[in-house]
């Protein structure tokens, strides 16, 4: 979108949208009116989620252009239907990523997982178990990175001439419009050492605490 974009016409686009989630939000309570009349309901999992967000001109972007890597992109839902409703109603401020998808179904079904990989079930934190302690993902596209903590997320988009950084505090900032990157080069300054170096030892607790 240009600076100066008629805001009639993205609230134009933004009603389609949530026409189209209605219908999804309509065909979900149907699907698990039918699953709540199975036999297998009490055995029975249900994960909907999305492989990617769509912009609704947060950042002056709408739909798929650039793959500009903010939290209207990458941040998408997952809402799960545990079997015997464990879990109901539940939120978690957990980090969790798309591989933890499989390693909840495996743990559902009890399958063996003997993989050595960073995904984990989600069952465990709705049961409150020892899990990973996640406290960094990274994201990258072309020329752009993403580090995200429990604190913050820093956007890296490198040009030419120089690198640009982008830093928005969470999950206060929800839709990352303040960014204070020029206000706490420190934070951005490991939060780029972190992004050269994912297998670090520990974060320090500035990069994780939301309390600062």
């Amino acid at each position: 979108l240009a600076q100066n974009y008629d805001p009639d016409q993205l609230l134009q686009i933004a009603h389609a949208y949530a026409g189209q989630v209605a219908v999804v939000d309509l065909g979900l309570q149907a699907l698990l009116s039918g699953i709540d009349e199975l036999p297998q309901r009490d055995s029975t999992l249900l994960a909907v989620t999305s492989p990617r967000g769509y912009p609704l001109g947060e950042h002056l972007r709408v739909g798929a252009c650039d793959h500009a890597l903010y939290g209207e992109l990458l941040h998408v839902p997952l809402c799960v239907r545990f079997p015997q409703a464990e879990g109901g109603l539940q939120r978690t401020q957990e980090l969790v990523q798309p591989a933890d998808l499989f390693a909840t179904l495996a743990d559902s079904a009890g399958w063996a997982d003997d993989a050595k990989t960073q995904s984990q079930s989600l069952l465990r934190i709705v049961r409150g178990e020892e899990t990973l302690r996640r406290e960094v993902l990274i994201a990258a596209h072309g020329q752009q990175q993403l580090v995200r903590t429990t604190a913050w997320q820093l956007r890296i988009e490198k040009t030419a001439d120089h690198d640009c950084h982008e830093l928005f505090a969470k999950p206060d900032d929800r839709w990352e419009f303040n960014d204070v990157a020029s206000r706490a080069p420190d934070i951005v300054a490991q939060l780029i050492e972190q992004a050269q170096n994912p297998n670090a030892s520990e974060l320090p607790e500035v990069l994780t605490s939301p309390w600062r």
